[in-house]
């Protein structure tokens, strides 16, 4: 198995290293435990400033999801507002052009479908109570719709 060589910074950091380890051996014993007591001082200190450094990241970190979350939801609110708007509009305007032709179809699309959709996709909620009196007030306003339009008269054969 043939060891590769060092690189040049490997070689330059290795050296750094002997020379560092040269000068704590001269130190003796009690220059060493000032030395250690010393550094273990500086590596408190630098323990301190890095766990802030990341208290401040991890802030920062949440501050930008909050605000790319609310951006989100802001452009979720604007799009179901619009298609809402031009849902109804689409909606008001079929019911009115098929009203002479088609009057059911009419009160259908004019009628409490119109409020179910806007109580879905604008304001965003569909429970179960509020979409039962929806249904209700979708049959009673057809029926009444089919009171006041009754069927048209048998032509009678010639």
């Amino acid at each position: 198995m043939t060891e590769q060589m060092p690189t040049s910074g490997e070689t330059r950091v290795f050296e750094h290293g002997l020379r560092v380890a040269r000068e704590w051996g001269a130190l003796g014993a009690e220059g060493l435990e000032v030395a250690l007591k010393a550094m273990d001082a500086q590596l408190v200190r630098e323990h301190g400033i890095t766990v802030l450094k990341l208290k401040g990241a991890q802030r920062d970190a949440e501050l930008a999801a909050a605000k790319a979350k609310e951006a989100a939801d802001r452009r979720l609110a604007v799009t179901r507002l619009v298609v809402g708007c031009v849902m109804g509009l689409v909606m008001m305007g079929t019911g009115i052009a098929v009203a002479t032709y088609a009057w059911w179809l009419s009160v259908l699309l004019c009628g409490p479908s119109l409020l179910a959709l806007v109580h879905v996709l604008v304001l965003g909620r569909s429970d179960a109570g509020a979409l039962r009196y929806i249904a209700g007030a979708s049959r009673q306003a057809t029926d009444a719709a089919a009171a006041a339009h009754p069927p048209p008269a048998a032509v009678p054969p010639a």
